[in-house]
């Protein structure tokens, strides 16, 4: 049951740093959240 995107394996390849900041959904979704925020309240002038 479920999506299924808890892949352990994902993150072994990468470098710490990178492991430490996208194994955290927190940081991810902090990021994320910053990323859209920045792309969709861009008003043009």
């Amino acid at each position: 049951a479920g999506v299924g995107l808890n892949n352990s394996n994902l993150f072994v390849s990468m470098p710490t740093a990178f492991q430490m900041f996208f194994s955290n959904g927190i940081v991810v979704s902090s990021l994320l959240a910053i990323v859209l925020n920045a792309v969709l309240n861009h008003k043009k002038k």
